[in-house]
Order: structure tokens, then sequence, then C-alpha cells
């Protein structure tokens, strides 16, 4: 048998830190999806976005945004499970107006804290781009998180084949919604007048 020889490996590391690659830009005719299917599908997920609102579903996302409580997670958990032929998924924001609003306060006040440390930084000569990317990162932490979540909902969906609890937990929470919202306030003036006039005609009918 010929002697075991050792193959001497060598290992190369690229000169520069960042490589940009560019991509040819590809014209609309090679496309992959039409314009004429693009502009369908954005049709028919508006439909969906109608139908699941009429539906209920977006209660399961309400204050699941920047919301650390346990019962989060059991609710994307939820709406990820949510059988339908033509999924919403992805359409988050779209199906709950509560979950819109938070994303785009959570951005403005992103921008917001990220352009107010930038003059600071300016006005006491400082350039520091890595810190601006620190500020940037702990304001959108919430939107990380999210997408965590639905991640983690994603694979919860792919193991459970009975979407029945989530369907009820939507049944649930809209029945608590109902409940909990306030009843209109009785007009106390024409209450006050009505058991005015009332105790009036009582005494009118002791009288008489």
């Amino acid at each position: 048998m010929p002697p075991s020889t050792t193959a001497r490996r060598s290992v190369c590391f690229a000169e520069e830190l960042n490589t940009t690659h560019q991509l040819e830009e590809c014209t609309p005719e090679d496309q992959w999806v039409s314009q004429e299917e693009f502009e369908e599908t954005k049709r028919r997920l508006k439909r969906k976005v109608q139908e699941w609102k009429m539906k209920g579903y977006g209660v399961l996302l309400r204050n699941t945004f920047d919301n650390p409580h346990p019962s989060v997670q059991r609710n994307i958990d939820a709406y990820a499970q949510l059988d339908d032929r033509d999924c919403a998924r992805g359409m988050e924001r779209s199906v709950s107006a509560n979950l819109d609003q938070k994303v785009v306060n959570m951005k403005r006040r992103c921008i917001k804290t990220v352009l107010s440390h930038q003059r600071l930084m300016k006005k006491n000569g400082v350039v520091a781009e890595e810190e601006l990317a620190v500020v940037s990162r702990m304001q959108s932490r919430p939107s990380v998180q999210f997408a965590r979540r639905l991640g983690k909902a994603d694979e919860v969906a792919l193991r459970k084949n009975d979407p029945s609890p989530a369907y009820q937990l939507v049944e649930h929470l809209n029945r608590m919604s109902e409940t909990q919202k306030p009843r209109p306030a009785l007009n106390t003036a024409a209450a006050s007048r009505g058991r005015r006039g009332g105790a009036r005609a009582g005494r009118a009918a002791r009288i008489a």
C-alpha cells in the first residue's frame, strides 16, 4: 500500500470587506410574473383582506406588535393556522388596522430618534455611522421580534393539522371585544327632564 499522504490545504480571504454584486436588469417581458398577473394578484389579495376583516380574523393581531404578554404568541400562532385556499399570510398590516398603526408609529419614532441623534453628533463634531446603526436597530427592535414571532407561528402551523382551535379563539376574542365596548351614554339632560315631567304628572294625578 502506498504511504498515506496529507493533502495541503490553504485558505484565501477576500481583500475587500464588502463585495457588491451587480445583476443585469431584466426586461418586463422576461419576468416570471407578467404585469397582468401581478395586477390580478393585487386585486385578489385586496378581496381576501376584506373577507378576512369581515370574518373578524384581525382580532388575532390586535396589540401583538410590541406586546410582551405570553398570550401574544398564542394569537399569532392561531393566525398562521387559519386554513384558507387563498391565505393572507404576509398581509398582516392590511388585515389589522391596529397592527398597521403600531408599525407606522414605530417607524416615525425610529426616524425621529436617529435624526435627533445625528444632529447631536454633528453638533459635537462626531462622525460614527455604526453608532447611528445601533440606535436604529434598538428603535426598530419590535419589528424584529414580531418577525420572529411570525416565523415561529409558521413553524407551529406546519406541525398542526387541525385549525379548529384557531377559529374558536377568533370567536372567543371577538365576543370579548364586543362585551368590552363602551355602551352609549344616556342623554342626562333628557333623562332629567323626563324624571321631572314624570314627577309633575304624578303630583297632578294625586291632586286630581
